[in-house]
């Protein structure tokens, strides 16, 4: 075949593929296409990216034709264009990359536009130029369309400006929509070698063509990262489940294997125009894929590579069509699936694909699965082999496809979103058996218990989840229920169902990015279940109990103090698109499930995205309630505190304590005769932030002072009565302890206690800070006050805690004693009279000092300091 030939065919292909990218795009945007050489060609007023009639306009060999003015007059009626020629064209040609080809219309519509200029244009041209190219792109967006614009001088066309593979994609796929036709075209396969002599020889000929070339050069050094990046988004597509994915897929594996020696497809593409190809169809790179892959791969991979194609065309060759919307794919779609030697039956079930049903759908994905397997292992090869610097995009993509093959227990099983159904059966069953344990959910009636449904659990929650979740279960749905167990209320179901159909469960699924791998999975939204399945009739108590009961918390309630929460269903939304299912059960029920929640890493909106619901008909609103409270709760603290905190709550008669550290989440139930003072006051090693469940704290006293918590510092508070005045005590670990005091000033005590801490923890402290607590009504307030104490000789004890051995230190004088002997007190008053005059109302410690010397807590040294001084005072302070 002669160049000339060559050149005709060339040209006859990229007008078919113009016209059937505009045949296929939906009508706002086709205007588009026709309008964009019009665009570049004039500078008018009227029409998208105008700058001024200075900016470089004109395109080579461009003539507007009848649709391009039509469209500009449709676009505004006052449009008008008279020919006239031009003494220079500033544009050598506008040139579309289509990735996706012309067989579909993309989705979504994305193309690189290449822009190419004379070399002499200068630089306010060129700037004019951009400000145009600007605005074109605006608009397109406006219609939907994404592109991705590139100016290119002429002579960058033929150098390192654009890569071997940008090249390979040009001569492979590139429109070129007015303007220099490629030098490329008219170059044959066996020329290639050497290229850059047959193009400057013929670049030289004049006359050659009627039509002005463009030199694009030629290059064959494939870049491994470019292909290894090309191969992970092909399988990013082929994860969600997307069968047209897979043609790319195929044929991407043969590529990695074959590097260096891969497949050009350009070359594919020219070979077939050598030999006279004239369907369009027929040189698409989806149609050379697919012939590559029917010419060397396994069985199993052309039938996949088969469904993809056909699946791409979109045609339903099974059902007889008159005038199909689309003839020339149709027509050459049925040459071609001639050759796969498809039964009736096959052609029909791949035409109903989006009406199969979940078994079907879940039987090719897990066929599929094995596949992708190897396909990352060939990645993960190519990336070793071939010391691909970043490889983090296939470890996300690895973590994908775990994530989407995930069989772990807690996970609802779901299909990726390209699968995934739109409408289940109208009819479904709930059977279960006597003698089995799990539910079974089919689409027919069961008869007995060894027929098989659609999927069957031991949770009945975790199935109707998994229902709704799949769209298996819809709102269209009739479900009929059958428990010959009969330990389940049927209409408990049903409200259990609508339950399930209002809430996030029946959103579909949104094609997720892969970059959300990057990070660790965290909870996004929580759903609760009380009391299903529940066994025995113990909570379903009475009104007249409820009423009159002082106790109204439901997880403390009565005189009994009984939980009325026995068994919670968990579900949790992750930001991996994940739904977990967990089941407690019991008197830790409650915080088994607070600490499943804390382990998923909530995020800080989790709290606004918690539903509850009780299958408990008389406290069911009461628990709701009750529960949404204190899962808000607790996240918040967590939200504040998220490496170390705790918080403690009254379930049934026990009190109970959450806490998380380093990493761990631990559950404490205490003894019955420990208390809430117990608790707040227990030593611990490490600072540990607490808060107090409400129904704890009435008052809010409490989790108003423990907000003050902070480490190394630590916080008084005074509260004077009438006999006594009420101090609390926050130190630097997080411990809270009450202490009362004769009922002096509330700057006297704290003065002390201030001073005291100061010259006896050391180090553990750097702060100490005073408060004032006053009550108000049903409120309490917290003023700052700065307490001072001036007497100048402070009295010091040195204990020694081996032996209870005490030494008296009073300005320069020591008085040695111990805890036991009777002169205890005389021994003290004379220490006291000799040393300042006279004996104290009241004997404060100023400093305590421990033999041997350990690193107590503050709060430690203020209870020996407290038991030292009841005993000296010789009265219970």
């Amino acid at each position: 075949m002669d160049r000339a030939q060559a050149l005709r065919i060339f040209q006859a292909h990229n007008r078919a593929r113009i016209s059937h990218l505009i045949e296929l795009a939906p009508h706002k945007q086709a205007i588009f296409y026709r309008l964009l050489p019009l665009l570049f060609h004039i500078n008018h007023k009227l029409l998208p990216g105008y700058v001024s009639d200075d900016c470089p306009a004109g395109i080579m060999d461009y003539q507007p034709d009848s649709e391009a003015l039509n469209s500009a007059i449709n676009l505004n009626r006052n449009f008008s264009h008279r020919r006239k020629a031009l003494r220079r064209y500033a544009l050598r040609g506008i040139y579309l990359l289509n990735p996706a080809g012309q067989i579909r219309y993309p989705d979504p519509t994305s193309f690189d536009l290449w822009l190419v200029h004379h070399a002499t244009l200068k630089p306010d041209q060129l700037a004019m130029l951009q400000n145009k190219v600007d605005g074109i792109v605006q608009w397109a967006a406006t219609l939907g369309i994404e592109l991705r614009f590139r100016l290119l001088d002429e002579t960058q066309c033929r150098n390192e400006t654009i890569s071997s593979a940008e090249r390979e994609a040009f001569y492979l796929q590139g429109l070129c929509v007015a303007g220099s036709a490629p030098l490329w075209w008219l170059i044959t396969s066996e020329e290639h070698q050497t290229y850059l002599q047959i193009a400057e020889r013929l670049l030289s000929q004049r006359g050659l063509t009627q039509i002005s070339l463009l030199n694009f050069g030629f290059d064959r050094s494939p870049q491994p990262e470019h292909l290894f990046n090309q191969a992970c988004q092909i399988f990013s597509k082929a994860i969600d489940g997307d069968v047209t994915a897979l043609l790319d897929l195929i044929f991407m594996q043969s590529q990695l294997r074959l590097f260096p020696e891969i497949v050009h497809l350009s070359d594919r593409y020219k070979a077939k125009v050598e030999h006279g190809e004239t369907d369009s169809l027929q040189v698409e790179p989806a149609s050379l894929k697919l012939a590559e892959i029917e010419r060397n791969a396994a069985d199993d991979d052309q039938l996949l590579a088969r469904q993809a194609y056909y699946a791409l065309c979109g045609e339903r060759l099974s059902q007889q069509v008159k005038h199909p919307q689309f003839a020339w794919r149709r027509h050459s779609l049925q040459s071609i699936y001639k050759d796969w030697n498809w039964s009736a039956e096959t052609l029909k079930k791949e035409d109903n694909r989006s009406a199969w049903d979940y078994p079907q759908r879940h039987q090719w994905w897990t066929n599929l699965s094995p596949k992708l397997q190897e396909f990352v292992l060939d990645l993960q090869q190519f990336a070793k082999q071939h010391l691909i610097s970043d490889a983090s995009q296939l470890n996300v993509l690895e973590k994908a496809l775990a994530q989407s093959l995930d069989t772990t227990e807690s996970v609802i099983e779901q299909l990726p979103t390209a699968l995934q159904m739109t409408d289940g059966p109208e009819q479904l069953y709930l059977f279960r058996f006597t003698d089995q344990t799990e539910w079974k959910l089919s689409s027919i009636p069961l008869n007995d218990a060894k027929q098989v449904g659609l999927k069957q659990h031991k949770s009945l929650t975790y199935l109707l989840v998994w229902a709704v979740r799949n769209h298996i279960l819809t709102t269209r749905s009739w479900l009929r229920v059958a428990d010959q167990k009969q330990q389940i209320n049927i209409n408990l179901v049903l409200e259990l169902t609508q339950n399930l159909l209002k809430s996030a469960l029946p959103l579909h699924q949104r094609v997720m990015s892969k970059e959300v791998f990057l990070q660790p999975a965290k909870a996004e939204r929580l759903m609760l279940f009380a009391n299903l399945q529940t066994a025995g009739n113990d909570i379903q108590q009475s009104g007249p109990i409820q009423m009159a009961s002082l106790n109204n918390d439901p997880l403390s309630y009565t005189s009994n103090r009984q939980n009325l929460v026995s068994s919670l269903d968990l579900l949790i939304y992750t930001s991996w698109g994940q739904w977990h299912h967990y089941r407690f059960d019991g008197d830790n029920a409650i915080t088994e499930a607070l600490r499943q929640v804390l382990k998923s890493q909530p995020t800080a909106q989790l709290s606004s995205h918690i539903s509850c619901w009780c299958a408990t008909g008389f406290f069911g609103q009461a628990i709701n309630t009750r529960l949404q409270q204190l899962f808000d709760a607790v996240l918040t603290h967590y939200q504040y505190h998220p490496r170390q905190g705790r918080y403690l709550m009254l379930l049934g008669d026990r009190l109970s304590q959450l806490q998380w550290q380093d990493d761990q989440l631990q559950i404490k139930q205490f003894a019955a005769e420990k208390d809430l003072n117990h608790a707040l006051a227990e030593e611990q090693k490490q600072y540990l932030p607490t808060r107090v469940d409400s129904y704890l704290d009435s008052d809010n006293l409490l989790n108003s002072m423990l907000l003050y918590q902070q480490p190394q510092t630590v916080s008084l508070f005074a509260y004077r009565m009438t006999e006594t005045t009420e101090i609390y005590v926050i130190d630097e670990l997080g411990h809270l302890q009450q202490f009362a005091y004769p009922s002096l000033t509330e700057a006297q005590i704290l003065a002390q206690l201030k001073l005291f801490i100061r010259n006896s923890v050391g180090d553990a402290v750097v702060q100490c800070d005073c408060y004032q607590l006053l009550r108000q009504q049903q409120r309490w307030q917290i003023n700052p006050i700065q307490p001072s104490r001036s007497e100048p000789a402070p009295f010091s004890v040195i204990w020694q805690i081996t032996g209870a051995q005490l030494a008296l230190n009073l300005k320069s004088q020591t008085v040695k004693t111990d805890l036991g002997d009777p002169q205890l007190l005389p021994l003290l008053a004379e220490l006291f009279q000799h040393n300042t005059g006279h004996k104290p109302e009241i004997y404060f410690i100023d400093k305590l000092q421990f033999v041997p010397k350990t690193p107590y807590s503050s709060l430690f040294f203020l209870n020996r300091k407290y038991e030292l001084e009841q005993q000296f005072n010789q009265v219970k302070l």
